[in-house]
């Protein structure tokens, strides 16, 4: 029942200039602060009579059952009730500071690993399995291991930072990092295995206008090549 009455709502408001009511967004916790905060301020200076709701966590909640309008995820997506539209790759690189590669050496090839400390963003059973693949298409996997891992995007940056290992990293996390020369890309012959970045909302009829003006601004923002995926990014 309140299902229909929200897409009641939302006919009734297709055609209004602004959007009304409440928007209820879940993003991942790191990506939420680094990328979906700051467009905050764009998004309600448009849009000043919706009263917006941002729920930063990195587990993955029902958001029908939690009855969020749309939420930000990265990685394979499963629910069938759901509808998803890419918003843009999430590219990732090992990387390592100039430091511990110079104490350490340089890894040549995703085997080179095994003689490395790897750190360990603990999201899954499978965080210590890195895949590749290279300029051909020939696939890589590597079983890492280290002595450090964490669910926290902060503290695994500052961990490599710290000169304590290599990590596997998205760009849009670790993108300042690779500019300022902090750290630096390794194994530039090898891609590591990606997921893509999608806004998911659940199947109806009609797509409130709320959901679609916020979905179409993170689009706006990211664009084809994200700024953190462009080489003057900042």
């Amino acid at each position: 029942m309140l299902s229909e009455l929200e897409e009641a709502e939302s006919l009734i408001t297709f055609g209004s200039r602004q959007p009304k009511g409440t928007l209820r967004v879940t993003v991942p916790a790191a990506f939420g602060r680094l990328h979906i905060a700051p467009l905050v301020p764009v998004f309600l200076r448009r849009h000043p009579d919706l009263h917006l709701c941002l729920h930063l966590s990195d587990n993955i909640v029902d958001i029908i059952e939690e009855r969020y309008d749309v939420a930000v995820r990265i990685g394979e997506m499963k629910d069938s009730k759901l509808v998803a539209r890419n918003l843009c790759a999430d590219n990732r690189l090992v990387v390592a500071t100039p430091s511990y590669i110079e104490k350490y050496g340089e890894p040549k090839h995703p085997h080179d690993l095994l003689k490395h400390n790897a750190l360990l963003f603990a999201n899954s059973t499978a965080s210590n399995l890195w895949r590749f693949s290279d300029k051909l298409g020939k696939q890589y996997s590597v079983k890492v291991s280290g002595n450090f891992e964490t669910n926290n995007c902060d503290a695994l940056r500052e961990a490599i930072l710290a000169d304590i290992g290599v990590a596997l990293r998205p760009r849009w996390d670790i993108w300042r990092d690779i500019s300022s020369g902090r750290m630096i890309a390794l194994l530039p012959n090898y891609v590591p295995y990606y997921f893509d970045v999608k806004a998911v909302y659940p199947s109806r009829r009609y797509l409130p206008k709320k959901v679609k003006e916020f979905i179409d601004l993170l689009v706006e923002k990211f664009g084809d090549v994200p700024y953190w995926d462009s080489r003057n990014g900042s």
